[in-house]
């Protein structure tokens, strides 16, 4: 990673501008998923707080992005997800200047950032850094300044195993996409691991030649596994 970006647990700070970026929120999913008949405990909104005010108490942060996802249910808004995406945002806005960057997910939710007073958008360009969801190409002119993008979406994750035991976890992907230093950061929420770069596809169209992407896992401490191509070698 270059030096003045820092991974904080699944998030990223950018330290010349005190930039927190948080991805792939997925507020509701613990209900959705109850719905559908898969009975899980709903303690993944509380942990969500928790984590995050680690993560703000580490970083200090002057700025935080929201980048994408934030709701889970694509159609609709739930009762649930009213309530905790409404009380999430207003936390994080009284902590610090907050910019919400538009997800695949989140076709409702300017409903709630309306009413909070709040502008949802597509990207959000910061000192060289151009912040967006991935789901879709956004070229422009600070797109064109950037040094770096980063983005979110597919969750990336990836399984090691030793002996008969497998453990998935999440991590960053960090590579190039043109003539720009490309991040792919991991999913906020804790209820799946994600996208398992070893067996599945990556579907943003930022991502080409996935093999020659570094791989940082998230653990307790970050760590640096090297380029994709060369782990699948020896796993």
């Amino acid at each position: 990673m270059r030096d003045d970006i820092k991974i904080i647990g699944k998030s990223l700070f950018l330290k010349k501008t005190s930039t927190l970026i948080l991805g792939d929120i997925h507020i509701g999913l613990e209900s959705a998923m109850n719905q559908n008949g898969l009975l899980i405990p709903r303690f993944q909104y509380e942990d969500l707080k928790k984590t995050t005010r680690e993560y703000i108490k580490k970083t200090s942060p002057k700025q935080i992005v929201l980048n994408g996802d934030i709701k889970h249910e694509f159609g609709k808004i739930t009762k649930q997800e009213w309530k905790q995406t409404e009380e999430y945002i207003k936390i994080l806005n009284k902590k610090a200047k907050l910019h919400l960057i538009e997800g695949n997910h989140d076709k409702l939710l300017k409903i709630i950032t309306e009413k909070l007073g709040l502008e949802l958008k597509k990207y959000f360009y910061t000192d060289g850094f151009f912040i967006t969801h991935g789901d879709e190409l956004i070229k422009n002119d600070d797109y064109e300044k950037a040094h770096t993008v980063i983005i979110g979406h597919d969750h990336p994750a990836i399984s090691l195993q030793e002996g008969g035991r497998q453990e998935t976890y999440k991590c960053f992907l960090e590579g190039k996409y043109e003539d720009k230093n490309l991040i792919m950061m991991p999913s906020m929420h804790e209820i799946s691991e994600g996208t398992d770069i070893l067996k599945e596809n990556i579907m943003s169209p930022y991502i080409k030649k996935i093999n020659d992407f570094k791989v940082h896992i998230v653990g307790e401490k970050t760590m640096e596994f090297g380029k994709l191509k060369d782990l699948k070698k020896i796993i």
